[in-house]
């Protein structure tokens, strides 16, 4: 790394780290400050613009903001994506809202104080809700970034799924480009099983929220509870139908914990889970 570069990037990880240090008041100053030391550089500044060209950082908020139950009441989370670059992006375009003080968050605009509350919020406590923000976006934020510039193989060459590629050489990598662009896909045996498997697990996971739709508003719950539910159960048809299996599995365990709490138990909820454990098993 050159010497200007490695500056720059130890001026931008200083920046992050006054801004986790310090406090609920002074956090958004901390923030611009971040965004200046990201200015000054040629090199940061290209980084980030690369990273969100062409991200679609709406679409993404459609997954990553979700939800779940805390044993009282429907609490919102953050879901930061897996990939290395997906997260630099996302979180980026999220400081940009922070700092602008208008985070949309799909359904409507609300400023980093209502933010605070509603995805980290303690209690009302603003200090407590703020190191949880911290915890959550701004060191992942500065860690990935530091990453990107000291281990770029780590960042740029982020395995797909989890899985480590086979290097090929370069007359193998024109000879695939050629195929790509002279050739159709062709499916395989295997995509065509897997299609089949997925729209198997969509049709009965749905037909089960059906069903827990229909029992949920028949027990003995108050209205709230059974608007939190229903709520629930709608965003986990939401992520069924998007093939997000890791967030059906949060936000499922959510509901069965706000079953528990109102002392029901569910056959559905039960064949749930045993529907995507056999998906995930095959």
């Amino acid at each position: 790394m050159m010497e200007q570069q490695e500056k720059a990037v130890n001026l931008f990880v200083c920046a992050c780290n006054d801004m986790i240090r310090s406090n609920f008041i002074l956090a958004k100053s901390k923030l611009a400050v971040v965004f200046k030391t990201i200015a000054a550089s040629e090199e940061i500044k290209k980084f980030f613009e690369e990273v969100v060209d062409g991200y679609q950082f709406k679409m993404a908020k459609t997954k990553c903001f979700s939800s779940t139950f805390d044993g009282r009441r429907l609490k919102q989370i953050i879901l930061l994506p897996e990939n290395p670059r997906e997260k630099v992006a996302f979180l980026f375009c999220l400081l940009v809202e922070i700092n602008k003080d208008k985070i949309d968050i799909v359904i409507d605009k609300i400023s980093f104080d209502a933010f605070l509350m509603r995805f980290f919020g303690s209690e009302g406590d603003f200090e407590k809700s703020y190191i949880a923000f911290c915890e959550q976006i701004m060191i992942p934020f500065r860690n990935t970034v530091y990453d990107a510039f000291m281990k770029p193989f780590q960042f740029y060459d982020y395995p797909k799924n989890g899985v480590e590629e086979t290097p090929i050489s370069k007359a193998e990598e024109e000879s695939s480009q050629e195929q790509i662009f002279s050739e159709p896909k062709v499916e395989t045996q295997e995509d065509i099983l897997l299609q089949k498997r997925k729209a198997a697990f969509e049709e009965e996971m749905l037909s089960l929220l059906d069903q827990e739709k229909l029992a949920v508003e028949e027990i003995d719950i108050s209205p709230r509870q059974c608007g939190i539910a229903l709520h629930m159960l709608g965003e986990i048809c939401r992520y069924v139908k998007a093939g997000e299996i890791a967030t059906v599995k949060a936000i499922l365990w959510g509901y069965h914990y706000l079953l528990l709490y109102c002392k029901y138990s569910s056959e559905s909820l039960n064949k749930m889970y045993e529907c995507i454990a056999a998906f995930e098993e095959k």
